[in-house]
């Protein structure tokens, strides 16, 4: 499992799942009044198993934090994951990057 955190200063947090929701595909969401829960498990080929992937927000006083989840990858053949869980990352802070370059939101990795 790989785990990437960040923290987003805004409290929109509807505005950054649409935004993310134009980018990927979730089975799962949860919502509650301060943190949502976006999930989806995905195949990779490359290694043949499957993977979840979460990204996890919670309200604080005047941000946002995010939390990037992906694990479970490299169950198929040979155990190897082939770096899919950090590939997952590593998509979903690129579009995180480009939300808060296009909405002028400061944005840290914690």
């Amino acid at each position: 499992m790989n785990i990437s955190r960040f923290k987003i200063f805004t409290t929109d947090r509807r505005k950054i799942i649409d935004y993310l929701k134009d980018h990927f595909s979730f089975e799962y969401e949860k919502h509650s009044s301060n943190m949502s829960i976006l999930a989806d498990e995905q195949f990779y080929f490359r290694n043949s198993s499957t993977q979840m992937n979460m990204v996890i927000l919670k309200i604080e006083k005047s941000s946002i934090d995010i939390d990037i989840i992906g694990g479970a990858g490299g169950r198929g053949l040979l155990n190897i994951d082939l770096w899919s869980e950090k590939s997952y990352i590593k998509k979903v802070s690129k579009i995180l990057v480009q939300f808060s370059e296009e909405f002028k939101i400061k944005m840290e990795e914690k």
